[in-house]
């Protein structure tokens, strides 16, 4: 991105400004070539931490959106990924999303490694996307390849490797840098990370600069603050390799080994590696490690028991234990502003109990009793340290039936922060739900604005732009959910619906038969095949369709509406009512309303 957004920006600023959120999260360098807005850069003061882990495929498809854009129409686009073996696991991530989205005729993307040695998605990306081409080997290198090189010939050999990153396919480079005596091959490290830091560009932190390190003169410091950099951007990979690398250098009980630790037990945590968690967490109780580490990791404890595991594993009264544990831990620090939203989220963390358990009033009163503290004892925390509280509690408020104060809580928080996608999300949710289609639909494209690209939003902004009637946006925002999930079932279906009304029942039949290879036995699916099925005059396999939904799925209630109306059709009036009673048995229902009362006119002749 470094290499691409200036000339992208010279030639379509307005690409670029509409994808800055994505490219700023991956190169930050970039704010220096164009306009960042105020609320653009304020939107970075936020952390992401505690975003889902999916967060950096959102990026992937944000960028590969970008890419696409501005690769449009250009003859012989093409991008070129080399020793994408020794790329981290976010850049795999990326280059896999890449290769599935990307048409080789627009944008053609090679990727080159020495090994087979990537990880998933990237591995399925290249066996499905990807023509995979095994050059001949080059065979092993003579021993002697150096032997005649004079000094100064193989320390700019050396130099030349240790400036690939230790990457460089070139064999004599290679061995050159082999060749080296440690003491030479430390100072050259030294050397490059010296000029690295003389470009103050905040990636070659994350990457370059601490694998010199790692080779150089080890210190801990650059480590540390790039783990922190990482989990505060939710890049839960990158963290954990990062803190993991800087643990290897310090005693377990030094300050640097408390702040590396906290980080590798939320990252794995986050990335939802329970095993793992479970085995630092142990580790560091055993070792009776740092206090307030051990209150970390009796956090992470509870949350596993209060909402990760799953089924019996899960164990309310055990998250209770570690949430008590892991508050005793805490108060031995210093009364600071950082203890004190420590321990408004370890309450936090008893209100989730609470709420799991059955007990929304009190969970309620929980949060609200954390906002209280946050705001009298750490206010110059408060208005970054509200927003998961806020959140939950207008969760809850849903949950106790009192939408108006939810939206309340919504309206504070945006107000803290109005670059929070997923409260616009949810805040579209609960108007949609009160029938408020417009005003969730605003706040859907508030929702996409801040945040890179994900389905969820995108479908439901679909939705609403079907009920108001805009039939030609809301296809088109079925279409692009399936490029980012092309197996979305959700959006097969209701797109199918829409070409269904509009007479395109061969493409609606495509989509459902697509849904249906994904899902057999899917109930709104098989019977959205049933109304196409109708629409074809094949009443049969209609009925044979509506048949399936229902015994998938009696819940389903279009599938009772639709076999009634296929029944009316057919001369089966009883049996259609009694199809539209069990419909709006399950709930109320103004489609299952409207026909009963139609039918029952009709029977009684008027």
């Amino acid at each position: 991105m470094r290499e691409v957004v200036p000339e992208a920006y010279r030639r379509a600023p307005q690409l670029v400004l509409r994808h800055a959120l994505t490219l700023l999260s991956i190169a930050p360098e970039i704010e220096h070539v164009i306009a960042v807005s105020d609320p653009l850069r304020r939107s970075f003061e936020f952390s992401r931490e505690g975003n889902s882990r999916f967060w950096t495929r959102r990026l992937a498809d944000g960028l590969v959106d970008f890419l696409l854009a501005y690769f449009s129409g250009a003859d012989g686009a093409g991008l070129c990924f080399e020793n994408v073996h020794a790329a981290d696991a976010l850049d795999q991530e990326l280059i896999a999303v890449l290769l599935r989205r990307a048409h080789p005729e627009h944008l053609l993307v090679s990727v080159g490694t020495r090994s087979d040695a990537v990880s998933e998605p990237l591995l399925s990306a290249l066996a499905t996307h990807a023509r995979i081409v095994r050059p001949a080997s080059p065979g092993p290198a003579s021993a002697g390849i150096l032997d005649d090189a004079p000094p100064s010939t193989l320390r700019s050999l050396a130099e030349a490797y240790i400036a690939s990153d230790c990457t460089s396919d070139d064999l004599p480079a290679r061995r050159a840098y082999e060749d080296l005596d440690s003491e030479t091959r430390r100072a050259l490290h030294l050397a490059h990370v010296t000029s690295l830091a003389q470009r103050n560009e905040l990636s070659l932190t994350l990457g370059a600069i601490p694998f010199h390190r790692e080779r150089a003169a080890p210190q801990v410091a650059p480590f540390v603050a790039a783990a922190a950099y990482c989990m505060r951007m939710a890049y839960y990979e990158a963290c954990l390799d990062l803190a993991r690398r800087g643990a290897a250098l310090v005693d377990d009980r030094s300050p640097e080994y408390a702040a590396l630790g906290r980080n590798i037990v939320f990252s794995l945590l986050l990335l939802h590696r329970l095993d793992e968690v479970e085995s630092f967490c142990q580790k560091v109780e055993t070792l009776a490690l740092d206090p307030l580490l051990r209150s970390h990791c009796a956090y992470a404890m509870a949350i596993l028991n209060a909402r990760i595991y799953d089924g019996e594993k899960r164990n309310y009264d055990a998250a209770r234990a570690w949430v008590g544990k892991a508050t005793a831990l805490a108060e031995l620090g210093p009364d600071t502003d950082a203890k004190v939203v420590n321990l408004v989220f370890l309450r936090n963390t008893l209100a989730l109990v609470e709420m799991r358990t059955g007990h929304h009033a009190e969970a309620l009163r929980m949060v609200s009793d954390g906002l209280k503290r946050l705001q009298n004892d750490a206010p110059s925390r408060y208005p970054m340290e509200s927003i998961v509280l806020l959140h939950n509690r207008a969760r809850l408020h849903v949950a106790l039936g009192q939408p108006e104060l939810a939206l309340e809580d919504y309206a504070t928080l945006l107000r803290h922060e109005p670059s929070n996608s997923e409260a616009h999300f949810d805040r579209g949710i609960l108007h949609q739900r009160l029938g408020r289609h417009r005003d969730a639909l605003a706040d859907y494209d508030l929702a996409i604005l801040w945040s890179p690209p994900y389905d969820e939003v995108s479908f439901n902004r679909a939705q609403m732009l079907a009920v108001l009637d805009r039939k030609d946006e809301a296809l088109a925002d079925y279409g692009y959910v399936l490029s980012l999930e092309p197996e979305h079932l959700g959006a097969l279906v209701h797109r199918a619906a829409l070409l269904c009304e509009r007479g395109e029942l061969g493409a609606a039949r495509g989509d459902i038969e697509r849904a249906l290879r994904r899902s057999p036995r899917h109930a709104k699916a098989l019977s959205m095949l049933g109304l196409i099925e109708m629409a074809g005059r094949q009443w049969a396999e209609a009925r044979r369709a509506f048949d399936g939904a229902i015994e998938s799925d009696p819940s389903e209630a279009t599938a009772w509406i639709n076999r009634a109306t296929l029944l009316a059709r057919r001369g089966e009036p009883e049996a259609a009512l009694r199809d539209l009673d069990r419909a709006l048995a399950l709930g109320p229902n103004a489609t299952a309303l409207h026909n009963r009362d139609c039918l029952r006119k009709s029977l009684a002749g008027e």
